[in-house]
């Protein structure tokens, strides 16, 4: 983790300050998942999970161009990555990890969960999704959530007289969000289907 901060006057009537700060960490939780092959998995680069990322700036401005008159414009900006953030564990497995699914008795059963230890602990095992047997899949098939966001505040204020200040603030908010999650959280089998998102927002 690292931060920097700077600030001081630009003219007589305006003033800066910048701030950023980065962050990353590999996660708690381990990923033990090895992949079956053929069933359209991926065995996860990495043994932590959620190998959190993040980036922050912010720059703010403060003009006093006369006695009576303040603007302040704050401008922020943050970026948010993680891996496997939709982590799922199975605490129980009462059927056994290697029956988890038999779609048509007396086949054999499918092994979703068959590296899964099925107790609560720091393993959370999640199989990644093989771009192969998912076309078009984002992020190469590794699980993720990713948000950026900008946004920001102007504030005028005037004092009108002793006892009347005239205040006005202006906001504004952009989001834009996208992930991808291994729905059944299966551990060696690939999942029957991915999901995606992609969201955006935007407030003024």
């Amino acid at each position: 983790r690292g931060e920097l901060i700077a600030s001081g006057p630009v003219t007589e009537t305006l003033g800066a300050r910048f701030g950023v700060l980065y962050s990353r960490a590999d996660g708690y939780f381990r990923n033990n998942a090895t992949a079956v092959p053929g069933t359209g998995g991926m065995t996860p680069e990495h043994t932590r999970i959620s190998r959190p990322r993040n980036f922050v700036a912010r720059a703010t401005l403060l003009w006093k161009p006369v006695d009576g008159l303040t603007a302040r414009l704050k401008i922020n900006h943050a970026y948010d990555h993680s891996t496997n953030a939709e982590l799922k564990q199975l605490a129980s497995c009462p059927d056994g990890r290697g029956r988890a699914f038999v779609p048509f008795p007396p086949l054999a059963a499918v092994p979703f969960i068959a590296n899964d230890d099925c107790r609560l602990n720091r393993d959370a095992s999640t199989i990644y999704m093989d771009p192969a047997s998912f076309p078009g899949v984002p992020n190469g098939g590794v699980p993720y959530l990713k948000n950026i966001q900008d946004y920001g505040t102007l504030d005028l204020s005037y004092d009108l007289s002793p006892e009347i200040n005239l205040t006005s603030t202006t906001a504004y908010y952009k989001l834009r969000s996208s992930s991808l999650v291994n729905p059944s959280g299966s551990s060696a089998a690939g999942p029957a289907f991915a999901v995606t998102n992609r969201f955006s927002r935007r407030e003024f």
